[in-house]
């Protein structure tokens, strides 16, 4: 046998190897779209003549109020947090949506609570494409803001929040399975625990309560003053939470006092316990209604639901800490 003929019997079993694999991938292909009537809906094509971001969303850049109510934060806060995310935001495909739409289809979300299927209607996307988008998006929020606004406070940030609690509410810092500064921003979380269990179970297989118990959240530890005095006492007086009656009594979480009969004193702790752990009640509350999808189910996997609450919560404190 010639070396031409070796030469074509091997090209002639490279191509085969080629078919094979071409045929097996184009019947996965058909397979998938065999079900759909069109590469792109007709409603689709027609994204740039009726969809949301060519239209109304330009026009809303010119009425602050109501750029603020479509997307729950100020024009330039925005346009800051764009500026971050579009490196990480940009596709390689032409046909790709531009980085800016990807954004804000992903904030919409976040804003309304609306349906994937709503939110394709109105900017004329597929609703595989939303739900694909929302995942990348918030995988994006979270991967870039959660170094920048949500650590774990140092040392000296963590007496800022506790001279601030002190002054506000004359109380040091409140806690429940979630921490929050007295200006009701977020500074330590854990996401991704089942509902039904307890408050204080969650919080004791959290990193929070795991870190809490090894000391390693840069908590202060200063020296109590003497009652009605400006001398300061030997007794070391660590920093601590404050938390309702289902968290474990420490050296670290208060709790109030419980029973009726209680001392003037009791019910003096009891009232500034409560004021300083309303705080985390109000964060909770203006991060729902600024991100309307916790107001309702989210149809979404565990895991990506798990990325869409760390991405709001990166959001709440990007603006809370902007304006």
């Amino acid at each position: 046998m010639t070396k031409s003929q070796r030469l074509k019997i091997l090209l002639l079993l490279l191509l085969s190897i080629y078919y094979k694999r071409l045929k097996q991938r184009l019947k996965y292909t058909n397979k998938r779209w065999q079900n759909r009537r069109w590469l792109v809906r007709l409603i689709n094509q027609q994204r740039k003549q009726y969809g949301e971001y060519n239209n109304l969303f330009q026009h809303l850049k010119n009425d602050e109020d109501m750029f603020f109510r479509y997307t729950r934060m100020h024009i330039q806060h925005f346009n800051k947090l764009f500026i971050m995310l579009a490196p990480y935001l940009k596709k390689k495909t032409k046909k790709a949506l531009p980085p800016e739409q990807r954004l804000l289809i992903a904030l919409r979300y976040l804003a309304t609570g609306n349906s994937t299927l709503s939110i394709a209607f109105s900017f004329r996307v597929g609703e595989s494409t939303v739900r694909q988008l929302i995942k990348e998006v918030c995988l994006v929020i979270t991967n870039k803001l959660w170094p920048i606004y949500i650590t774990v406070p140092t040392d000296k940030q963590w007496k800022n929040i506790v001279e601030g609690y002190w002054n506000r509410w004359n109380m040091k810092i409140c806690s429940k399975k979630n921490i929050s500064d007295h200006l009701y921003r977020f500074s330590l979380i854990d996401i991704g625990a089942y509902g039904g269990n307890s408050d204080g179970g969650i919080f004791e297989s959290s990193n929070i309560g795991k870190g809490l118990d090894n000391n390693k959240l840069n908590l202060p530890t200063a020296h109590a003053y003497l009652p009605g005095s400006n001398i300061r006492s030997n007794i070391s007086m660590p920093g601590f939470f404050i938390a309702d009656a289902a968290f474990p009594l420490s050296t670290r979480i208060m709790k109030p006092y419980s029973g009726k009969n209680l001392t003037k004193k009791q019910k003096i702790y009891n009232y500034r316990h409560s004021r300083g752990r309303n705080t985390i009640e109000g964060t909770f509350g203006i991060f729902a209604n600024r991100w309307r999808v916790f107001h309702t189910a989210i149809s979404m996997l565990p895991e990506t639901a798990i990325l869409i609450t760390s991405a709001s919560v990166a959001l709440h404190n990007y603006i809370m800490y902007e304006e």
